[in-house]
């Protein structure tokens, strides 16, 4: 049958639908008398011929076209799933995704089961294309970021980077500035038990750094009054000093995505939080960091909470990927549990000193950093 053919067949059905004065509506019918006739004749091709929905789909279409009227209503534009929608949406996203972030930024058009099997059937085709990977779980996609930049180490500086670390005192012999070196887009993990002094830690070495580094201290716990009190208790500071010199931002998750990037950027985060479901998946919140200060020149410190009797964080040993330095603390002592970087010849790793917290807020060292057999009783 010709397409003419079909015009005229489906036309006439139209027309017969209609009743008396049909031919005539659907010559001069206006567009509001049209569309009523449209939809008797999908409610008649359902009831009436048994028509599945692509077959009443087509017929609509065709009738559309013999009629004169747009081939797509507006509604039906405005509920159409399209795959370039979904690869532009993706264009202007990073790393992993779940499909319930596009349900969420495409409401409208997600809300019935066959909606989402399309959005799912769209990035499966993404997938085939290279364009996505999927994760191995149940509706979380990766972006494939296959551009590459070759790395120009000729025209940079070698030299670390002038940052100030626990501890330094007269009475010790090194301090962890003599042992080890950080260096741009470097991550330095202080991975503590609950209560060990982490937050201090942290504060001390946001003040000590203040004048050489632009700090944002994004803090998981504490509310600005809690703050205020801990500020307090660095005596002989100021607290306007404080506010003027650090940046101090609640944040508790999703770290990467507000990172202050940039040469003199410093960030610490004290802390990455993680219940028992989180715990494998604080390796990956370290890498998205990683990924974020990748040849930016920036630094960031990142506090960790570790269980008693452990050197690692929550989160195993793939915790220890990616830091360059890696600092183990526990009651009254400090392990230096990864150095990549090091002074001098020999390699600081398993290195331990004691130090003290006083009055809530000073640090001092007490014994020197003695290298330490971790298989010994």
């Amino acid at each position: 049958m010709t397409l003419k053919e079909e015009h005229n067949k489906v036309a006439r059905t139209a027309a017969m639908i209609i009743g008396e004065g049909g031919q005539e509506v659907l010559k001069h019918g206006n567009e509001k008398e049209l569309r009523e006739v449209e939809d008797k004749l999908g409610t008649w091709l359902r009831i009436s011929e048994k028509a599945s929905d692509a077959e009443i789909k087509a017929k609509i279409k065709i009738f559309r076209e013999s009629v004169g009227l747009p081939v797509e209503r507006k509604e039906e534009k405005q509920n159409r799933i399209t795959l370039e929608e979904i690869r532009k949406w993706i264009a202007s996203v990073s790393g992993q995704f779940h499909i319930r972030d596009l349900y969420s930024w495409m409401p409208e058009l997600s809300s019935k089961p066959p909606e989402r099997r399309q959005i799912s059937t769209c990035l499966g085709r993404l997938v085939k294309e290279g364009l996505l990977e999927r994760d191995g779980r149940y509706g979380i996609y990766r972006k494939v970021d296959s551009e590459l930049e070759r790395m120009d180490f000729l025209n940079v500086d070698s030299k670390p980077v002038n940052l100030w670390l626990p501890f330094e005192t007269d009475e010790t012999e090194s301090s962890l500035n003599d042992l080890v070196e950080i260096y741009p887009s470097n991550i330095i993990v202080i991975a503590g038990e609950k209560g060990v002094g982490k937050t201090t830690i942290a504060m001390n070495i946001a003040w000590a750094n203040r004048n050489t580094w632009d700090i944002s201290y994004f803090n998981s716990e504490m509310g600005k009054h809690e703050l205020r009190k801990r500020v307090n208790m660095f005596s002989g500071t100021d607290p306007y000093e404080w506010a003027e010199k650090i940046s101090f931002y609640p944040k508790n998750e999703n770290f990467h995505d507000v990172l202050f990037i940039g040469p003199g950027k410093l960030n610490i985060i004290d802390y990455i939080e993680a219940t028992g479901d989180d715990f494998p998946y604080v390796a990956r919140w370290i890498s998205n960091i990683h990924t974020k200060l990748l040849n930016t020149e920036t630094i960031c410190i990142l506090c960790l909470q570790k269980p008693p009797g452990r050197d690692e964080a929550y989160g195993g040993t793939q915790t220890r990927n990616k830091p360059r330095l890696y600092l183990s603390v526990s009651k009254g002592k400090m392990l230096i549990l990864d150095a990549k970087n090091w002074r001098g010849s020999e390699n600081p790793q398993r290195r331990e000193c004691n130090f003290k917290i006083i009055g809530g807020s000073k640090l001092l060292q007490v014994s020197p950093w003695n290298k330490t057999d971790k298989w010994s009783l």
